[in-house]
């Protein structure tokens, strides 16, 4: 709860955020290829490199 909470904060109250086509959709930036297959599978929360968001990932 204390990660969303500092990550809400620096990011105008954005802390989670869809990842399509490995890019993040809070910063527009690409993410490596194993880190999208990491969010793909679901096993834990994983951070964007670039602006610290969590990311997750839906079925389209």
């Amino acid at each position: 709860m204390t990660r969303f909470a500092r990550i809400s904060k620096m990011n105008e109250g954005s802390a989670v955020v869809n990842v399509k086509n490995e890019v993040c959709m809070g910063c527009f930036m690409n993410i490596p290829p194993q880190l999208y297959i990491e969010v793909q599978r679901g096993d834990s929360l994983i951070s964007c490199p670039q602006c610290s968001r969590i990311l997750y990932y839906v079925n389209s």
